[in-house]
């Protein structure tokens, strides 16, 4: 009898533990569905980390309802990878409903917002791509490859899609349209530097490996291997012997980095240089408002042009 009485109570001991543990999970269950509940209701706040970031969630998010889409950095900063938050960053995050990044090193900040906001919703556009890598690190630049381009799109109207199922069809709506013009973008840089026999370059930082990777172009040495630090007067003997070994006739800068050691450079080589465009500002506006929705494809297509133009295609 006293050991009948012993099992009755082990076993109500233990179904008072499931029960308990059964309201646990149904308890955080309806936290986390009514915070969810809250945030559609009230409209999604989306803050991306840059601008191209901000360029393809704006894609994703087109003609939905209730989207505040505003960019953790201002457009003046360009790459960001030494960009170090502010209090004001933090502010802002912690009223934010989603927080896309674009990962791979990009955001050296990602793991301070993660210990400052351990509850942060966080959308890594990149994940499932192949990085490649310069100077030992990985290489983050990956919206300049077309083709991750529309991963990044696809990765980010998944994770919408997912938090904000009700207008799930118009994400992935977007984004599928967003994939077809990849298709012919590619197509189009692809006829542009098919007749370039030349395809020797040199670039001012690693921005352009994946679009060099993409269409056969190869870089031969890069003018700043961290864009934070020019390169030494050893460095720049250096780039100039590889410019004449491999017969470099254009080197290529970028607008928010200065030229004057490419001008140098080009000079002894007797090459000439151009600018290219890394896509990582707005174009004509120092705000994030008037985007145009083909923004990304007619900032591509005009870097094939100055390429074409600079390499004799």
């Amino acid at each position: 009898m006293k050991n009948i009485k012993k099992i009755s109570r082990k076993y109500i001991r233990c179904g008072l533990a499931i029960c308990l543990a059964v309201l646990i999970f149904f308890a955080t269950f309806l936290v986390s569905c009514n915070t969810q509940k809250k945030y559609l209701n009230d409209g999604i706040t989306i803050v991306s980390s840059f601008y191209p970031i901000h360029l393809f969630t704006e894609v994703v998010t087109h003609n939905v309802d209730g989207i505040k889409l505003v960019d953790l950095t201002p457009p003046s900063i360009g790459c960001i990878h030494d960009y170090s938050l502010l209090p004001a960053d933090i502010i802002q995050l912690n009223s934010t409903s989603l927080f896309i990044v674009n990962g791979g090193g990009m955001e050296s900040f990602i793991d301070k917002a993660i210990k400052e906001l351990p509850d942060l919703r966080i959308i890594t556009a990149s994940r499932g791509i192949d990085f490649l890598t310069s100077n030992g690190r990985l290489n983050p630049h990956v919206w300049m490859s077309p083709d991750f381009a529309a991963k990044e799109v696809q990765n980010i109207a998944n994770s919408l899609s997912e938090f904000d199922p009700i207008h799930a069809s118009i994400y992935q709506k977007n984004s599928e349209q967003f994939l077809v013009k990849i298709d012919l973008l590619k197509a189009s840089i692809s006829e542009k530097l098919k007749s370039v026999t030349n395809r020797n370059i040199i670039t001012f930082h690693a921005a352009f490996d994946y679009f060099a990777h993409d269409f056969s172009l190869n870089i031969v040495s890069l003018i700043e291997n961290d864009p934070d630090n020019s390169p030494s007067p050893s460095m720049i003997s250096e780039i100039i012997d590889l410019g004449k070994k491999n017969n470099v006739s254009a080197l290529f800068t970028e607008a928010q980095y200065p030229s004057d050691i490419a001008a140098i450079i080009a000079n002894e080589i007797g090459a000439k240089t151009f600018e290219l465009d890394p896509i990582v500002s707005p174009k004509l506006s120092s705000v994030y408002v008037d985007i145009p929705q083909d923004e990304y494809f007619m900032r591509m297509e005009k870097n094939a042009d100055i390429l074409k133009n600079a390499l004799g295609g």
